[in-house]
C-alpha cells in the first residue's frame, strides 16, 4: 500500500520533537567538544612555539644558542656565544604597574669579570640607566 502525502496528511502526523531535540543537544555538545579540542591543540601548538618566535631574529647570530623557559610562565630564556662572547637573552613579562597594560622587557646579560666582588644590575632605558635589584636569582625566597 502506498501512503500519498498531502498538506492534511502532514497535519495530521504525530511528530515527536523530544526526539529531535535531544539529536540537537548530543549534536551541540559533539560540535562543542571538537571545537575545544581543536582551540586546545592550536594554543598548546603555539606555546611551543611561542619562544622561537620571539627570539627568531637573535636565533641565526648565535653559536651553541640554547632556550629554555624560565620559572614563570611567559618568561623564556635564550643563551648563546656572539663573537666568542656569552650572552644571555631573558624575556620579562612586567603587569605589575597600574597604569598601563602589561609590557615585555627584554634582559640582556653579558657576565665578564668585574673590579668588585659584588654583581651590579643595570637596566638601560631610553631615558638613562637605572640600577635594579636581581632578585629573582637569590637561593632562597620568602
Amino acid at each position: 500500500m502506498r501512503r500519498v502525502f498531502s498538506l492534511a496528511n502532514i497535519k495530521t502526523m504525530n511528530f515527536n520533537w523530544s526526539n529531535v531535540q535531544i539529536t540537537a543537544v548530543i549534536l551541540l555538545a559533539i560540535a562543542l567538544g571538537i571545537y575545544w579540542i581543536i582551540s586546545f591543540r592550536n594554543a598548546r601548538r603555539n606555546e611551543i612555539n611561542e619562544p622561537r618566535r620571539i627570539f627568531a631574529e637573535a636565533l641565526p647570530l648565535l653559536q651553541d644558542a640554547q632556550i629554555s623557559t624560565g620559572e614563570a610562565t611567559g618568561v623564556y630564556k635564550l643563551e648563546g656565544t656572539y663573537q666568542g662572547r656569552f650572552f644571555q637573552f631573558k624575556v620579562i613579562v612586567d603587569n605589575l604597574t597600574a597604569r598601563k597594560l602589561p609590557s615585555l622587557w627584554l634582559m640582556v646579560t653579558r657576565p665578564s669579570p668585574q673590579p668588585v666582588p659584588q654583581m651590579i644590575d643595570l637596566m638601560a632605558r631610553h631615558r638613562g640607566h637605572t640600577a635594579f635589584s636581581n632578585f629573582d636569582l637569590l637561593q632562597h625566597r620568602l
